[in-house]
């Protein structure tokens, strides 16, 4: 699978990750009996930024959709898990230290 563009007209970064700020929304859902992560991309044709998040797994030429965007869920929420946990370990220490 080629890598996506991710802004139309510059160089693509050579980093194995890259920030998308406002690009994908997500919230945790509880939905027939199923708890999973629901990512919304944020689709605008105005913005240069890519339209069309790859994550998506192929079998036999055909999307299969009850995996969604499983191949990178991860990493769409972890800028948050790590904001989380430095906001945890700070609460820690500080009552620690009382």
């Amino acid at each position: 699978m080629a890598p996506p563009t991710w802004v139309k007209g510059k160089a693509q970064p050579t980093t194995p990750f890259v920030a998308t700020p406002g690009l994908i929304t997500g919230q945790c859902v509880s939905k027939d009996g199923f708890n999973y992560l629901e990512a919304r991309v944020n689709a605008d044709p105005a913005d240069p930024r890519t339209d069309d998040i790859s994550g998506d797994v192929v079998a036999l030429g055909a999307v299969m959709k009850d995996w969604g965007l499983h191949l990178v869920d991860a990493n769409i929420a972890m800028g948050n898990l790590v904001e989380i946990v430095g906001q945890q370990s700070k609460a820690y220490l500080a009552k620690a230290k009382q």
